[in-house]
């Protein structure tokens, strides 16, 4: 795959981005400073990004939000302000858990955890 400027330029915007963006996020973070950029074009780099495993998606109701990290990690939702977070407890630490109490054998787990975030418990105060 040849090198592009404007997939490297939504690479590293993705990478800025903390709260896993929409494609509409990079899109107006991107066209600050590629005022020309297309929808489409985020779209279609966005798509091979995950598809070159360069970052991750993930199916948020009807939206697809993006994440640069691509390990196998979980998720945390803020039930106040709605984002949503990366939680950094491996899955096999997971997996062990849930096997030695269940006595079954898993795989692999898809697990979004919810509740309040930081940011909203210090704004409720």
């Amino acid at each position: 795959m040849r090198y592009s400027r404007q997939r490297e330029t939504i690479l590293q915007t993705v990478k800025t981005m903390d709260l896993h963006p929409s494609a509409d996020d990079v899109y107006s973070r991107v066209r600050k400073r590629m005022p020309q950029i297309s929808l489409g074009t985020i779209y279609r780099n966005l798509n091979k990004l995950v598809e070159m495993g360069e970052l991750s998606c993930i199916q948020d109701g009807k939206m697809v939000r993006y994440d640069w990290k691509t390990d196998h990690h979980q998720h945390f939702r803020c039930e106040m302000c709605g984002t949503l977070h990366n939680v950094d407890v491996s899955n096999g630490q997971i997996i062990d858990l849930l096997t030695k109490n269940s006595g079954l054998k898993i795989s692999d787990i898809s697990l979004e955890l919810s509740g309040t975030c930081e940011n909203c418990m210090l704004n409720k105060q």
